[in-house]
């Protein structure tokens, strides 16, 4: 259900009906279910009963799930442009004739982003 949540878009609104566009690149991850069990849980937070429709298809602004993944991607290339600048890492590099491990590098401190 996380899944699917975090692969829709609100497309639009038809009164106590919430449609929803699931990203068909990801449409493996809907269960019928999921339609009710988020109608239950924006139900109890606007507290009062609403149906969700969720078909799969293009959705015209980014998910949640893709904007996470662009913000990892983006954490991910600071921290390989600040070892790739660090002049102690460039000193090594040159006196030792190092190189860097594809892959190694991580950015530091707990990631804002977990869940």
């Amino acid at each position: 259900m996380q899944s699917t949540a975090s692969n829709v878009v609100l497309q639009g609104r038809n009164g106590d009906e919430l449609n929803f566009c699931l990203d068909q690149n990801n449409s493996h991850l809907y269960d019928t279910a999921h339609q009710g069990r988020m109608a239950q849980i924006i139900g109890a937070y606007f507290e009062r009963p609403v149906s969700v429709l969720i078909k799969p298809g293009q959705p015209a602004q980014q998910t949640p799930a893709a904007i996470i993944a662009e913000l990892k991607r983006q954490r991910q290339a600071e921290a390989e442009a600040a070892i790739a600048t660090d002049p102690n890492i460039i000193r090594l590099i040159e006196e030792f004739d190092a190189k860097l491990v594809d892959d190694s590098v991580e950015p530091m401190g707990p990631d804002p982003l977990a869940n």
